[in-house]
């Protein structure tokens, strides 16, 4: 394990013993990150059918295929549209009447 790093701040200190887990590049810390990656796949494993229900759930009640209002800025009116089987939005812009 690793020391705590001390930290001062506004008169106040703090021990923090995760404090080495900022250095990305460490080897040791992709390691860690790995294992405890790990223990929560299999630690939360068997939620894998309820979260996947959920997901379904809710898209079922978005609109795949919608517009927002169209807002005008300038000579232009700007919206966003969705359609079915895409991720994301469409960011639209047209002349404005």
């Amino acid at each position: 394990m690793h020391a705590p790093t001390r930290l001062e701040a506004h008169g106040h200190v703090r021990l923090d013993p995760f404090y080495w887990l900022r250095e990305r590049d460490n080897p040791a810390v992709r390691k860690y990150l790995r294992a405890e990656n790990a223990h929560l796949d299999a630690v939360l494993a068997h939620t894998k059918p309820l979260k996947e229900r959920l997901f379904e759930e809710i898209k079922g009640r978005i609109k795949q295929t919608d517009m927002s209002v169209p807002y005008r800025r300038g000579p232009s009116l700007y919206y966003t549209r969705t359609e079915d089987g895409r991720e994301y939005p469409i960011y639209c812009r047209r002349a404005s009447p």
